[in-house]
């Protein structure tokens, strides 16, 4: 089985772009040029960006799933991937209505901020609402 694969910066590029096109009310909230490594994992049509922080710490800096194929896991996916690759901890930050398949990984927050629309991804509307951004983390060992 196939965990997860490196994929080429072009491809997570078009990717993204191809999402953020077709479902903006749904990607609005996504990092165009996240930081880090990309991968993707073919289990769960989710493409990941990681980014390798100091002290065994990896920061996902994007995540994303195409397409609504209903799969679940995709987020123990991401917490899988990481451990494979030999970090401790997972952070990232996130809009709350993400945080909830976060939280089933099982990530804890440490942080919330209130939404700022000077800070606003440039896909935001206001209809979108304005939910917090929430800063979350996982330590499994290490």
């Amino acid at each position: 089985m196939i965990f997860y694969e490196g994929i080429p910066e072009h491809e997570y590029g078009r990717a993204l772009h191809l999402l953020r096109r077709d479902s903006p009310a749904q990607a609005w909230g996504l990092t165009f040029r996240p930081d880090g490594d990309k991968y993707l994992l073919p289990d769960h049509n989710v493409y990941v960006c990681l980014k390798a922080m100091k002290h065994s710490v990896v920061e996902v800096t994007g995540c994303f799933r195409l397409g609504a194929d209903g799969k679940r896991g995709a987020a123990q996916g991401v917490i899988g991937l990481c451990r494979a690759m030999g970090f401790s901890t997972v952070e990232l930050d996130c809009f709350e209505p993400v945080a909830p398949a976060w939280f089933a990984a099982g990530l804890l927050m440490y942080r919330r901020d209130r939404f700022n629309t000077a800070y606003a991804p440039s896909l935001w509307l206001p209809e979108y609402g304005k939910p917090d951004v929430l800063y979350l983390r996982k330590h499994f060992g290490g």
